[in-house]
């Protein structure tokens, strides 16, 4: 009997020890199992934090680009940060300040138009052309602004949708729309750079005075009243453009010589020469 309760006994011990050492093996394999999970988390909070990081500075970058333009209810002018997407522009004699949505201030250098081109559709013929006026120039702007007030202020209606937004004349008819990208509405549009819109002006020049010339020296008004009306065919006249000083028609329309003929008698002092016309009775 002493024997056998000696072996339960020791049964018993050996049953606790590997129950302990199994509770041991089960709570390293947790703690194991728990620093990899922490580890992956770590590693997946760096890797998301990369891809903020580079989608923050890709985003800001297109931003920053001239073809895409926030459709802002609480601007009460456009503005772009961009100099170069600016004609006929005029720089402020001192810079005139601009407050943000977010209370900061920044300033505005100068003002200019804008020759844009809205997206209406996927097609070529959905394109509508247009110019945007009294767009100030703000460099430290992170986005270019599309002002909704200002568009109302020119008798457009703005309509905003769950996705969409919808800018119509005074007939209904959609002249601008935009979509939501985010939690911001983009307008869908293409703007031209300045050094594009200054080329094709000198080809519409050049085209101008070539044909100002076919045309008997015709003035740059009328030969655009003709193109307009279309009163001729078979010519590429432009309807834009500036003519340049054209000599022929300067020496046209004088009346007079301007300088004296070579060898007649000139004055050196007053009196010296008298011209006297008489009349015969």
């Amino acid at each position: 009997m002493v024997v056998k309760k000696k072996v339960m006994l020791f049964e018993i011990v050996l049953r606790k020890r590997k129950k302990n050492s199994i509770d041991e093996m089960k709570i390293k394999e947790n703690l194991t199992n728990h620093q990899s999970t922490m580890q992956l988390l770590l590693m997946g909070t760096l890797i998301r934090m990369m891809i903020l990081a580079l989608f923050f500075a890709v985003g800001l970058s297109v931003m920053k680009g001239g073809d895409y333009w926030i459709i802002d209810s609480g601007a009460s002018q456009h503005m772009t940060s961009s100099r170069d997407l600016l004609m006929n522009y005029q720089e402020f004699l001192e810079p005139e300040p601009v407050v943000l949505g977010d209370c900061r201030s920044v300033h505005s250098l100068g003002t200019g138009e804008m020759s844009i081109t809205m997206l209406l559709g996927p097609k070529e013929k959905d394109e509508r052309k247009s110019t945007m006026t009294k767009v100030l120039y703000v460099p430290k702007l992170a986005a270019n602004l599309f002002s909704a007030w200002a568009a109302v202020m020119k008798e457009k209606v703005v309509q905003f949708e769950h996705a969409l937004c919808w800018i119509k004349d005074s007939q209904g008819n959609v002249v601008a729309r935009g979509r939501l990208v985010g939690n911001m509405y983009s307008l869908d549009c293409r703007v031209e750079r300045q050094e594009k819109q200054v080329s094709v002006a000198e080809r519409s020049s050049d085209k101008l005075n070539l044909w100002h010339q076919r045309m008997a020296h015709l003035n740059a008004g009328q030969m655009k009243t003709m193109v307009s009306r279309e009163m001729v065919t078979g010519t590429d006249t432009p309807r834009t453009g500036k003519l340049d000083f054209c000599e022929a028609c300067a020496e046209g329309k004088s009346h007079r010589a301007p300088f004296k003929p070579v060898g007649e008698v000139q004055s050196k002092k007053r009196l010296q020469l008298v011209t006297v016309m008489s009349l015969d009775q």
